[in-house]
């Protein structure tokens, strides 16, 4: 069973569409979002969620720490920092499969208790509060943009 459901991830990341990203307005985020969809129109109430957004915000965000913690004690990365990247693994796979329902959950209008919720969980990792609205739509970008890049160079180039 966990070998199927691994071949099930893999090919519904293999099988999501890229298109070119593009920047749109995303009021309710209050700034701009990188997204790989063309001409969105926001869906009147929320029905999407925002599970596959929380999913790589608190991946990234957790990739972050660990970056920055194996750079503390001596500025690099070696063996002995293997440990500080235990979290970000961990939250690796609800990354993956949380891509892919990016798109739809940010044409579906964001709540302010969904907005409030995405901040709290760069919050809770010690980033400053007035920073945290910016690292998420800098992480979102990111991810569509790494997603992106291994489609455009690795699986249809």
């Amino acid at each position: 069973m966990p070998d199927e459901i691994d071949r099930n991830l893999i090919n519904d990341f293999l099988n999501l569409p890229v298109q070119p990203a593009e920047k749109i307005p995303t009021p309710s985020m209050g700034g701009t979002i990188k997204t790989t969809m063309e001409g969105v129109e926001k869906m009147p109430e929320n029905k999407e969620g925002i599970d596959g957004v929380v999913g790589v915000v608190k991946f990234a965000v957790s990739t972050a720490k660990a970056i920055k913690n194996s750079l503390a004690d001596d500025g690099k990365i070696t063996i002995a920092d293997s440990l500080n990247f235990a979290d970000p693994i961990m939250k690796l796979p609800a990354a993956i499969s949380g891509i892919s329902k990016i798109p739809a959950e940010l044409k579906d209008t964001i709540t302010d208790d969904e907005k409030a919720q995405i901040i709290e969980v760069i919050k809770d990792s010690g980033v400053l509060p007035d920073k945290a609205e910016a690292i998420a739509e800098k992480a979102i970008a990111i991810t569509l943009d790494i997603k992106a890049f291994v489609f455009d160079n690795f699986i249809n180039g």
